[in-house]
């Protein structure tokens, strides 16, 4: 399945027939006899390609990952990143990949859809890469193999680009990424920069005159 870029978001086209052929199902059982408990993972992508160059410094969404548990036992999972071995484009950094939420549990049939950002670092250098976004079987959930993962494969490349351009859109996706925060706290110290220098001509200057008594 493949996915656009449109401005910094990246959807990705959905058809009935693509989400079969897409869906990416591991089973673990967990005991040899018949209506033992089972533990799995599914993903409603199979790939994803952005076919826009990005830039260093940038945040990109790409399309949500829906998360499924085909399994009969309630399961924790958790978003992560791997390389493909064999492969001659880059490998991206799992830092790279935004996940919201990071980590989920399943009820048996249930499913949850993950938010997906991408954030290139101001100092990425340019070239196509390519990754495997998924879920895996959190480690030692009810006996399952730590490794077990159902995942979408990502590949992208970033152009070039000059340091400072990089590092001016990283300032600036810091700044929304934080905000009100990331605008306020600079404003205020912004304003006691002047207030500072002005504080005397603002100071009272009282005088008491004291009489005697009597």
């Amino acid at each position: 399945m493949d996915g656009e870029l449109l401005g910094k978001e990246i959807l990705g086209r959905r058809g009935a027939g693509a989400i079969v052929g897409a869906l990416l199902l591991v089973l673990v059982s967990t005991g040899v006899a018949q209506g033992q408990p089972r533990r799995g993972v599914a993903v409603d992508l199979g790939r994803v390609t952005v076919r826009e160059r990005l830039l260093p410094g940038a945040v990109y969404a790409l399309p949500r990952l829906g998360v499924r548990n085909p399994g009969n036992v309630r399961t924790s999972y958790r978003l992560t990143v791997t390389t493909i071995a064999g492969q001659h484009l880059r490998a991206p950094q799992e830092s790279w990949f935004r996940f919201s939420p990071r980590a989920l549990t399943l009820g048996p049939g249930d499913s949850r859809p993950v938010e997906v950002k991408l954030a290139i670092p101001a100092d990425a250098e340019p070239g196509t890469y390519e990754a495997l976004v998924g879920a895996r079987i959190a480690a030692g959930a009810g006996g399952a193999r730590v490794g077990v993962m159902a995942a979408a494969r990502v590949r992208f490349t970033v152009d070039s680009s000059s340091a400072l351009d990089a590092w001016l859109r990283a300032i600036g996706t810091f700044f929304s990424d934080h905000e009100p925060w990331s605008y306020l706290l600079p404003s205020l110290a912004g304003l006691l920069a002047l207030w500072w220098p002005l504080r005397s001509r603002f100071r009272l200057r009282l005088t008491v005159e004291r009489r005697p008594s009597g």
